[in-house]
């Protein structure tokens, strides 16, 4: 019987191998080495299925995955494969290498192996689903597994918040703009590229752009986009969603495409001196020029690569025709090099490929021909010296551009005033890396941990514009450069542009007619165009009147402090002083309403119905708290910025026009009132400057 048992075992011959790479291995010093630790797991398993008389099928390896991910790429084509019958045996070094999950090892090993007829087995511990005796093991060893994930996750959080309550950057990546010091990885510097397309952006916004605009500028001066910016300079940032809607077979229609080509070394030691040769083709022979419509950019290219182009036929590339020095034929090109329209042949030396690595280089594409396209293939080949195992391969993928979200993003990000904004998101569990959002209330704010790049005059001034949600005018896409400054004196709503047909005019009422004047007496339009020209007037006068440098180092800078800011400063001091003693009374009532629960002194529903009144208060409170903090922030930027009045009104020598720029520097708000024949505009006007 046992002779029969053991007969039927051995006719299972199929196996694969998978193996996966542990947080030790990882934590190696090179690529080599990681690379060896998985050729050794290989090897050991390649050695023992020999000996058993297996016939090795496939192997799969997967790195920089954790135990309990259950996307591994490579793992979820073995199972597939053990599905669909290809698959007899599924031979692992320990049993920590397949998964560190209880539910995985349950699913697979315990059950669906064996309904697919698939028997696992680990090398170290000897664990056989076909045996009975090694069930327990195998279920002990995932417990002790996932309590160690479990036990690792809790101190890895722990270790981030502490980190990210002291002011230090944790994220994997620097935000755009930034980069990550050198010296520190937990500190951000300003990244001198980057910074200058966030300070336009803000610019540009506070100027009056919208997103439509921006966006427009920045594709058009091909300014890259945070994301392939990151890539660009070499950053291995992932997203899943970008991989699932980028990556494609060929390129066609109109946009950007980058074309990456890998040159994969499969051999057991360096090789050198190879050439890659291609050309971006229709008819998928290289040879041939592509069409005007589509132009060519050098990307990136790997250390020890050279690209040049050539626009000389030939019947067919070889090391001997190829002469790569006759700079009569080949051109050499740097990163950011247009590819000549009458290019033939792309070439990239390669002078050196390590065993068991790669390396890529990336051209762009850019098709402008707005039409029905053909499909564009990269077709491709190398060439050298001896024969050697060397692969090389082609991925098309749209390039990442910028967009409406993105722009949100950056104009709203607190960290370009120095501030570190983390704890936004947390996964659902160690065992699931979906991302949750947490309230805004929860967010870990610490101010000052870096250099900014953006004024808070600035951003602040960029907040308000994106809160008051500025329309662009349809009829001539200009924003209303009083958009959400002028109000009505009497009932205090906004006043709101309506045009006039008669006198094709646009003019300025209160917001209350929609309520059929209900609410105020001050009724009657003010033509926009008359306004603007009071307005325009009123700013030139000032800066005429102080445009002599004595008379603006004589003014004086206290009375700013306390015409415009001191008592505002003073009140909402006192409103925060004072909600932070009712927080801490109330603190101390919900302290003793817990004593009076715990000593029976009030009911259960009681205590119920208090804390609930409680937390609303509290509630209450502090997102009052928050509210005061940030008023608190644009009046002191308010007030740094118009202690420097010299600058703003050296800044101009004479307005022909307002923007929003100018009337957010210049006015804070317009009231206008009942009518008054001896003004100009012939109402009540009263303008609050900035000064």
């Amino acid at each position: 019987m046992k002779k029969i048992i053991k007969k039927g075992i051995q006719s299972l011959r199929r196996v694969v191998l998978y193996l996966r790479l542990s947080k030790e291995d990882l934590e190696k010093d090179s690529p080599e080495e990681r690379s060896e630790s998985i050729k050794n797991q290989e090897l050991m398993l390649r050695k023992y299925a020999e000996e058993q008389g297996w016939t090795i099928v496939g192997v799969y390896d997967d790195e920089d995955f954790s135990g309990s991910d259950r996307d591994r790429p490579n793992f979820n084509k073995m199972i597939k494969e053990c599905e669909a019958g290809n698959v007899d045996i599924v031979l692992v070094k320990t049993q920590a290498r397949f998964a560190r999950d209880m539910t995985l090892i349950d699913l697979y090993v315990h059950n669906k192996f064996k309904e697919w007829g698939v028997r696992f087995f680990t090398y170290i511990e000897h664990i056989d689903n076909n045996k009975k005796e090694t069930k327990k093991t195998s279920q002990i060893i995932a417990m002790t597994d996932e309590w160690y994930l479990e036990d690792t996750s809790e101190n890895i959080r722990a270790t981030l918040r502490a980190k990210k309550e002291d002011g230090l950057f944790t994220g994997s990546f620097a935000p755009y703009g930034y980069l990550k010091d050198p010296d520190d990885k937990n500190h951000l510097i300003i990244d001198p590229v980057a910074s200058e397309v966030v300070k336009k952006i803000f610019e540009l916004y506070n100027s009056g752009w919208g997103y439509y605009k921006i966006i427009s500028y920045l594709d058009d001066a091909r300014i890259p986009s945070p994301l392939d910016y990151k890539k660009m300079n070499g950053s291995k940032i992932h997203s899943p969603s970008m991989e699932i809607r980028g990556n494609i077979s060929s390129i066609s229609k109109k946009g950007n495409y980058i074309i990456t080509n890998t040159i994969e070394n499969n051999e057991k030691s360096s090789v050198i001196n190879i050439y890659s040769i291609g050309m971006l083709t229709e008819s998928n022979s290289i040879g041939e020029k592509v069409p005007n419509y589509v132009d060519l950019y050098v990307r990136r290219l790997d250390n020890g690569l050279k690209i040049f182009t050539s626009s000389v036929f030939c019947e067919k590339l070889t090391l001997q025709n190829l002469d790569i020095d006759n700079n009569e034929i080949w051109k050499e090109l740097n990163v950011g090099d247009i590819i000549p329209k009458d290019t033939l042949y792309i070439l990239v030396k390669i002078d050196e490929i390590r065993r068991l690595n790669n390396v890529k280089y990336e051209l762009e594409a850019s098709i402008r021909y707005n039409n029905k396209y053909p499909k564009f293939q990269y077709e491709t080949y190398t060439i050298f010296d001896q024969d050697l195992d060397v692969d090389i391969f082609t991925r098309y993928e749209k390039k990442p551009g910028w967009c409406n979200r993105t722009l949100a993003e950056i104009l709203r990000n607190e960290c370009y005033i120095g501030n570190i904004v983390q704890g936004k998101f947390k996964n659902i569990s160690y065992k699931d890396n979906r991302k949750q959002r947490i309230s805004k209330e929860d967010w870990i704010v610490v101010e000052n941990t870096h250099e900014p790049i953006i004024e808070k005059s600035l951003w602040y001034s960029v907040q308000d514009r994106i809160i008051s949600k500025a329309r662009v005018d349809c009829n001539c896409n200009v924003v209303n450069p009083f958009n959400r400054k002028i109000y009505c004196s009497v009932c205090g709503k906004r006043f709101e542009k309506s045009p006039c047909r008669e006198c094709n005019a646009d003019y300025l009422v209160c917001s209350d007619r929609r309520t059929r004047w209900t609410n105020c007496d001050n009724r009657g339009g003010t033509r926009l165009d008359i306004l603007q020209k009071y307005i325009l007037d009123q700013i030139n006068g000032f800066i005429s009147k102080f445009k002599d440098d004595k008379i603006l180092d004589n003014l004086n800078k206290n009375m700013i402090d306390k015409v415009m800011f001191d008592d505002k400063i003073i009140a909402l001091k006192k409103e925060l002083n004072d909600n932070e003693n009712e927080i801490i009374l109330k603190d101390k009532y919900f302290q003793q309403l817990y004593e009076d629960r715990f000593n029976q002194i009030i009911s259960e529903k009681q205590y119920i119905t208090l804390s609930q009144r409680y937390n609303e208060d509290v509630n209450k409170l502090q997102e009052r708290q928050k509210k005061i903090k940030y008023e608190l922030d644009i009046l002191y930027s308010k007030q740094a910025k118009l202690k420097n009045t010299t600058d703003l009104f050296k800044k101009y020598e004479k307005l022909d026009s307002l923007t929003i720029e100018v009337v957010n520097e210049w006015i804070d708000k317009i009231y206008i009132g009942e009518k008054n024949p001896a003004n100009p505009l012939g109402r009540e006007v009263k303008i609050v400057w900035n000064f």
